[in-house]
Order: C-alpha cells, then sequence, then structure tokens
C-alpha cells in the first residue's frame, strides 16, 4: 500500500457524503410530491411528475448500494493495513489518514518533532509497501 491509496480514504468519505446527499435529495422530492401532487403538477406543466422521480430515486439507490459497498471494501482494506502496523507508527497512520489530522497536530499531539514524525511516517510506508 502506497501513500496515494492511504490519501484515498479522505476521497471515499466525500464520495460516501456526496452519494448519501443526492440519495437524500431524491428521497425529499418524492416525499414533496407525496405530500402535495397537485402543487408539483401545476410545477411541471400539468403531468405527474412522481414515477419520473421514483424511477430516479430507484436508480439512485441501486448505484448507492453498490458504489457504498465498493467504497467500504476499500476502506477496510487501508484501515486494516493500518491497524497491521505496530506501536507508534499505527497511531501516527492513523491519526493522519484515517482521523485526517495534520502532521503538524500529529507531531504536537504525540510529542515528537515534525522532522522525527516525518521519518516515522517513511519507515511506516516502507512497512506498508507488500500489503
Amino acid at each position: 500500500m502506497d501513500r496515494e491509496t492511504l490519501r484515498q480514504y479522505r476521497a471515499i468519505e466525500l464520495e460516501v457524503r456526496q452519494l448519501e446527499d443526492e440519495r437524500m435529495y431524491w428521497r425529499e422530492l418524492a416525499g414533496r410530491c407525496v405530500r402535495n401532487p397537485e402543487h408539483m403538477r401545476v410545477k411541471t406543466s400539468g403531468h405527474d411528475p412522481l414515477p419520473g422521480i421514483m424511477d430516479k430515486l430507484d436508480e439512485i439507490e441501486t448505484i448507492f448500494g453498490q458504489r457504498l459497498g465498493e467504497l467500504c471494501e476499500q476502506r477496510v482494506r487501508i484501515e486494516r493495513a493500518v491497524d497491521g502496523l505496530e506501536g507508534i507508527e499505527r497511531v501516527l497512520m492513523r491519526a493522519h489518514y484515517i482521523e485526517r489530522k495534520t502532521w503538524p497536530k500529529v507531531a504536537d499531539e504525540l510529542g515528537y518533532s515534525w522532522r522525527w514524525v516525518n521519518k516515522l511516517h517513511d519507515k511506516a510506508l516502507l512497512k506498508l509497501e507488500g500489503v
């Protein structure tokens, strides 16, 4: 596992949030149509938009389920690799890549200089290469 793969953890979290936001948007839109169908017909030139919205919601739910499964697998793989490290290396890699702390913050919390944390990071990356 390399540095770029570890960095993907943050991108995975962002994509999950985006998928959840889009799913929520379509759920809310469907809910508004069900609660006030006449109002929605006026806004949409007289036709009933609910079937189209429900189709879109079904599509989003399917895509979300598939993609969420893939993203969770990637996250678990990264977490297991990091958790396979020992001691301080595991703590600093988890703090930076999973908990999203900056390197200066990690160094401060561990009571080490930034340079020493950088050396420990490089050492941990070497150990993760074969994972």
